[in-house]
């Protein structure tokens, strides 16, 4: 039974919105191995994009064939749902992406799409990301290293005794003590080592501390040596039950006090253990540091009264400020805070004081900080509280990333999308009232041939208008995926191009003044003709509107040769604002506008970047300059100058162009 058009595009728009929204990271991919979309959940697990990623194809990764998972994915695309091991995957292995994470441990599972006859359509594979798990049993790891190690290597004794009073494991440092080997000792009351004068002491000290709740507790007794010998003992017993209160085991430290006993050195003793107790802390203070001091993200702690106690390396590079032991009320002024619309932080508002004193988890909030610098940074982050095991809340952490980029990657975008609105509503304004007269005029019987015949050119040239958009619209959404353009090169002369469009864009101002200088009197190349001339009219009505107090444009079009072949230049210079030095590298970026007329001359970003597309698509390379070189305009102003390859045999699609006059 075939599904009805609007219950398969409810269902579509349903998948869709769960694949968006998914917090599981989801990569679709063809049944041979490109990848065709992911999910925002994928992109903030890798740290890249789709349209990065590029012509990457899973299936020939050679990382995943040494990490022993190809056949799992092999079944997958074979149309068998898999689940595929854990395994730690490095991106820069395979792709060259700036910004993309290090590495992450991810668990996978992958199962096939197919349609009505059981061909695969589709291959949906499903990340869950490991890594916080995996390196937590890596550290719990080093942790159980770290104290076996201090269990073997401990100068003092160390026990450890069941709940019926037998020696479970014991350290070399006891065995020592008492003259006997593991062996020996393991399974054996320790009561059978005690000296006989010291049981029922040591039963006494045993049951006053149970009655008492005491857990850990102290006592000094005799042991007899295998040899016979007698060895005074402080132990220092630490009972440890499980979660019905039950006792699961005791661990037991002893300190051999004889020679103190005999010579009474408890001074030198209780310094030897303060020092040890002060090494043992700064090692722990210095390895928590070093941890958390590699962590990408910012990370902020305050202790129980909300003073901030620790500020890791990435905090302080986004802050740009640490401040330590301030209290709650000054973290707004100290590390200037303030929320998204501007507004200062109350300190009740504040999310590590939220988490700390209402012990709420504080997901996914915003804030925007002030630098010392005069900088602004859009942060987002989540924080919550420390607590131990008895609810006792420590303290609070906070986790924060720099989401500024981001936050002015979507402001613009919504400005681009407003003025493609404004760009294509004026057009279609114009053929809809032009339509609605010449219907009136026709109605009334007062149109005659020449009205209508003008009406009629004026909804064509506005259609025109419309389709060039939408066309360039389509050049853009093909440049945001990655994809090439669709170029239909032919015989092109350049300078008859150039030509119109200084007389189109002529009539289109009485502020300028568009003169054309053409070095020869023809230049042909083979170029898609309707592209060039968006190219050509592109950087024209930017010298427009970019040059609001009039004056000249200068449209160049000559012939270089170099080593690398012959080329067409076009240049196109005003002596309008100009690119402040710090945008000239990004001008030609999507979205990307200079920052001397952001806000103030209405635009969308996309013009010259779609000026660049087309130029290196057809071979060509473009730059910007300003102030210009030439010495053709005044010292304010800006020339961009495109070459193009002619067909002389030398010079090639994605070579490098010569450093023209302009250049040099």
């Amino acid at each position: 039974m075939s599904v009805p058009p609007a219950t398969r595009w409810s269902t579509e728009k349903r998948f869709r919105t769960i694949f968006e929204q998914s917090p599981v990271s989801t990569q679709i991919l063809s049944p041979d191995g490109r990848t065709l979309a992911v999910n925002p959940a994928w992109e903030r697990l890798w740290g890249a994009t789709l349209e990065q990623i590029g012509d990457y194809n899973m299936l020939d990764d050679d990382q995943l064939v040494e990490t022993g998972i190809m056949p799992y994915l092999r079944r997958g695309f074979a149309g068998e749902g898999t689940t595929i091991p854990a395994i730690k995957y490095v991106p820069s292995r395979t792709l060259d992406i700036p910004g993309a994470v290090p590495y992450r441990w991810v668990r996978a599972f992958i199962y096939p799409v197919v349609d009505d006859t059981g061909a695969v359509r589709e291959v949906v594979l499903m990340h869950e990301d490991i890594t916080d798990q995996v390196e937590a049993e890596e550290a719990l790891r080093r942790s159980e290293e770290r104290f076996r190690a201090f269990f073997a290597g401990a100068p003092v004794g160390i026990s450890v005794i069941d709940s019926d009073g037998n020696y479970v494991a014991v350290n070399p440092a006891r065995q020592r003590m008492l003259g006997y080997t593991e062996e020996e000792l393991v399974g054996r009351p320790y009561m059978d080592m005690t000296h006989p004068d010291d049981i029922e002491h040591d039963i006494e000290v045993n049951a006053e501390a149970r009655s008492l709740g005491k857990d850990v507790f102290q006592l000094e007794k005799r042991f007899l040596r295998r040899d016979g010998t007698v060895v005074w003992n402080r132990i220092t017993a630490a009972t440890v039950r499980g979660e019905d209160e039950a006792i699961q085991y005791s661990i037991s430290i002893a300190e051999d006090i004889t020679a103190q006993i005999i010579a009474d050195a408890e001074r030198d003793r209780l310094l030897a253990l303060e020092r040890a107790a002060r090494t043992s802390l700064a090692e722990f203070v210095a390895e928590r540091e070093a941890i958390l001091g590699q962590i990408a993200e910012g990370i902020l702690m305050v202790d129980a009264d909300g003073r901030i106690t620790f500020v890791n390396e990435a905090a302080k590079s986004i802050l740009g400020v640490s401040i330590l032991g301030i209290p709650a009320e000054d973290h707004t002024a100290a590390y200037h805070l303030s929320t998204m619309d501007g507004r200062p932080f109350a300190t009740e508002e504040l999310p590590l004081v939220r988490a700390l004193r209402t012990g709420e988890a504080v997901m996914g909030f915003q804030f925007r900080i002030q630098r010392p610098d005069g900088s602004e940074a859009i942060c987002e982050g989540n924080a919550a509280p420390v607590v131990r095991a008895d609810g006792t809340r420590l303290g609070a952490a906070a986790t924060f990333r720099d989401a500024t980029d981001e936050y002015v990657l979507q402001r613009q975008k919504d400005e681009f999308l407003s003025a493609v609105a404004h760009d294509l509503r004026t057009p279609l304004t114009t053929i809809k009232g032009r339509a609605q007269i010449l219907s009136r005029r026709v109605q009334t019987g007062q149109a005659d041939a020449d009205q209508v015949f003008d009406g009629l050119q004026r909804i064509d040239a506005g259609a025109t208008r419309m389709i060039a958009l939408i066309n360039e619209l389509l050049d853009v959404a093909n440049i945001q995926l990655g994809r090439a353009l669709n170029l239909h090169p032919e015989q092109t002369e350049l300078v008859a191009l150039a030509a119109e469009a200084v007389r189109e864009h002529q009539q289109a101002t009485d502020r300028h003044e568009i003169v054309l200088d053409a070095g020869v009197p023809e230049l042909v190349g083979r170029w898609d003709p309707m592209r060039l001339e968006r190219v050509v009219a592109n950087l024209l009505s930017n010298a427009i509107k970019y040059s609001p107090k009039g004056g000249q444009i200068a449209v160049r079009v000559g012939k270089e040769v170099s080593e690398s072949g012959s080329w067409a230049v076009l240049t196109v210079e005003d002596q309008g604002v100009g690119v402040p030095a710090e945008d000239l590298p990004y001008i030609f970026d999507r979205f990307h506008r200079a920052r001397n007329v952001a806000r103030r001359i209405a635009g969308t970003g996309i013009g010259l970047a779609a000026v660049r597309e087309i130029v290196e698509q057809s071979g060509g390379v473009v730059e910007a300059q300003s102030p210009p070189r030439s010495g053709h305009a005044a010292a304010a102003g800006a020339a961009f100058i495109v070459r193009l390859p002619l067909p002389d045999g030398r010079s090639r699609s994605g070579g490098s162009a010569p450093a023209g006059p302009e250049s040099s």
